[in-house]
């Protein structure tokens, strides 16, 4: 009996240290065995993990829009976070309570560098695929939809297939499932997808680290080194933005007793509402003790490297907000800010562009309890990535000559 004890109890134990890999390994076959996966209408670019979230997807699709300049796409989320469900267009005007921070910082962020790519969310991936090669305003000729995450939606079948893990901490390292690891699927699944990209490496990395990576890694990889690609992500910026009390702005007799300089209202954020942001270039020169003091507000799963990054633009950070991964900021924290920034004076924030999208709903809704004689600079930062080893145009072309060969 105590031996069917001890056994009884190591299966309990594995199954909560790998039963949600076990399970989806199961779903995996199961779907396959039953014929119920299938390749959607348009051909697809899944960009994935294998592991929970922090790899940095978001700017990754944003690069791979700003790579295929030559190709008719569109973009396809799930929308994580959305407090909706179905099948949506997203727009720059959409809020992100509507379609997500995520698919609303691509849009707007696409928008910005002047091209028209549609961006959709929807959790059912295949049939949302189908609901975009009906849509008119779609170009007849799309040649594939790039889907931000979608690895795990067993329906669809990928035309293309490209895994993100971190340089700092591959999926190599993760030996647990849900929930007490990281783990989506076991390791081996890696060997069924086409292209992995190691992301976050440090931008100054030499050839001889990367080897070193590889040499570590390539065991549990099931991919043969010329799949294998190497990314940095830079923070840039920020771009800033004004914000004041829009409805008695009229009543402030000295602007110039603002900290932030005044300037004609451009409507940056949205082309259909009303928004009082300013977008400039420069913070306005002031006294050092109040222009250079700065906060930091994210609601992001990794915000390491963020605060130092402000401070060597030479801002110190004195204050850093920190939110869990997609938090909705509300009229509390808007008033924690201002509450704070009023008591230490400061008047320059920080924030990440996705955190912008919700951020700036919200300042748009209480714009009222912003002080009247007070106005905020807020910097937004983006994340920039890099190919590394010379292999930005490889990584295309292998992409797009995958794509071709998958016949319609």
């Amino acid at each position: 009996m105590n031996w069917i004890f001890v056994i009884l109890c190591l299966l309990v134990m594995c199954f909560l240290l790998w039963g949600y890999a076990i399970i989806a390994g199961l779903r995996k076959l199961w779907f396959t065995w039953m014929n119920q996966r299938n390749t959607a209408e348009i051909p697809t670019l899944v960009v994935g993990n294998i592991t929970v979230g922090g790899t940095g997807k978001t700017p990754f699709i944003l690069f791979l829009t700003s790579l295929f300049t030559e190709n008719q796409i569109a973009v396809l989320s799930r929308g994580y976070g959305r407090r909706t469900i179905g099948f949506y267009e997203v727009f720059d005007f959409s809020d992100a309570v509507e379609v997500g921070d995520e698919p609303l910082e691509i849009k707007r962020s696409i928008l910005e560098k002047g091209r028209e790519i549609p961006v959709y969310v929807g959790e059912n991936r295949l049939n949302a695929v189908r609901e975009i090669s009906k849509n008119q305003s779609v170009p007849a000729n799309l040649d594939f939809v790039i889907l931000d995450d979608g690895l795990q939606h067993l329906p669809l079948i990928p035309d293309v297939s490209l895994v993100l893990t971190t340089h700092e901490k591959p999926f190599t390292e993760e030996y647990f499932a849900l929930p007490f690891g990281k783990l989506r699927e076991f390791k081996s699944s890696m060997s069924q997808y086409d292209f992995l990209v190691v992301t976050k490496c440090p931008p100054k990395i030499t050839e001889s680290e990367i080897s070193k990576w590889w040499d570590k890694n390539k065991e549990d990889l099931g991919l043969t080194r010329e799949n294998v690609f190497f990314s940095a992500y830079e923070v840039s910026g920020p771009h800033w933005f004004n914000i004041s009390n829009k409805k008695r702005a009229k009543d402030v007799q000295n602007p110039d007793s603002s900290p932030i300089q005044n300037k004609d209202s451009l409507d940056v954020v949205d082309n259909q509402r009303s928004f009082n942001v300013t977008k400039t270039n420069e913070p306005k020169e002031k006294d050092s003790s109040t222009t250079q003091k700065s906060l930091l507000i994210t609601g992001v799963v990794n915000p390491a490297g963020i605060s130092e990054y402000v401070n060597d633009l030479g801002f110190g950070v004195i204050k850093h907000f920190e939110y869990s991964d997609h938090f909705y900021f509300g009229e509390k924290e808007l008033r924690e800010w201002i509450e704070f920034s009023e008591n230490n004076d400061v008047y320059n924030w920080f924030t990440t562009r996705k955190d912008w999208q919700r951020m700036k709903s919200v300042i748009d809704k209480m714009n009222e309890i912003i002080p009247p004689m007070i106005a905020f600079k807020i910097g937004v930062l983006h994340t920039e990535v890099k190919i590394l080893e010379d292999r930005k145009t490889e990584l295309k072309d292998r992409i797009l000559d995958k794509i071709k060969s998958k016949s319609r």
